[in-house]
């Protein structure tokens, strides 16, 4: 009987002792966090209106380009015809010198549109 009594005793120590927990904490349940994952189809819309409004800047740039680029065409005759105005008068007139300095300034104005123009058309 005592050889079954030290039997059952070592039996329940060693269960009870490998349960326990040597620091005293004992281990808590984890807790199970759920992350949406996104749906291919909204990932795709999403993409789909970048490229769509991507797509729409490209073309204003397009439209804005061409638009500086006959300004600055125009501009440039207008320029033209001033000076034309200019030598018919005599190069000594003040009349003279302010048309060549007005189409001397609608030139330079013709020129920075050009390149704004060009800017505009490198984003097309």
């Amino acid at each position: 009987m005592k050889g079954k009594l030290i039997g059952i005793v070592t039996i329940v120590l060693l269960l009870t002792g490998c349960t326990s927990n040597s620091d005293g904490i004992e281990p808590q349940p984890t807790k199970t966090v759920y992350v949406p994952v996104p749906q291919p189809g909204f990932q795709s819309n999403t993409q789909d209106n970048f490229e769509s409004d991507l797509q729409e800047i490209k073309d204003a740039n397009c439209r804005l380009a061409q638009d500086l680029l006959m300004q600055s065409l125009d501009l440039e005759d207008q320029a033209r015809n001033l000076e034309r105005q200019a030598y018919s008068l005599g190069s000594d007139s003040d009349l003279y010198f302010r048309l060549k300095t007005q189409a001397r300034d609608m030139q330079d104005q013709a020129l920075n549109l050009m390149i704004r123009s060009g800017q505009l058309r490198q984003n097309c």
